[in-house]
């Protein structure tokens, strides 16, 4: 159980890391350095957890917008025309038009539409908090990748002054 629960931790650690060292090799490849700012606007462009969550939160927030509809008044407008023929002389027509306008209000639902709202705030807030979740945990895994990637390239640093060490002894 412990080993699932560590190997489950550490997959996003193994994709960020991936994605770094693949952005890193990417850019010296093609004469670029990759800096933290741009490490980082990178992984909030790519993260499809993050996107999914931003996009839940607006979801959210414009379902609560939805939600204070209950307190507005509803205002509809109906316009019809007819006419109609004769089948005797087509000379007798008859033609009539109505036009309706209706603004309701209601005045008081037992508490529904403010239950509703409410209900709808405590959603939102659920979401924000899982969105801002998910924004620290990607950005913990990023920073534990990015610090791998350091002391990744420092470790070949390293490997290659001892390589030249023993190549002159």
């Amino acid at each position: 159980m412990e080993i699932a629960q560590t190997q489950a931790k550490l997959e996003p650690m193994k994709f960020y890391f991936l994605l770094i060292l693949l952005l890193a090799f990417t850019s010296q490849a093609l004469g670029k350095s990759l800096d933290w700012q741009s490490a980082v606007a990178l992984v909030q462009q790519n993260n499809t957890e993050l996107a999914a969550a931003k996009e839940s939160y607006q979801a959210v927030e414009s379902l609560e917008a939805a939600a204070r509809s209950g307190f507005l008044p509803e205002l509809s407008a109906t316009i019809s025309s007819t006419q109609s023929y004769s089948e005797q002389t087509s000379a007798q027509t008859q033609r009539s038009e109505s036009a309706a306008l209706t603004l309701s209000q209601n005045l008081f639902a037992g508490f529904a539409d403010l239950n509703k709202y409410r209900q709808a705030q405590q959603n939102t807030l659920i979401a924000r908090l899982q969105y801002q979740q998910a924004k620290a945990q990607v950005s913990s895994d990023f920073k534990n990748a990015y610090v791998g990637l350091i002391y990744a390239q420092d470790y070949v640093a390293l490997t290659q002054k001892i390589l030249a060490r023993r190549a002159e002894n």
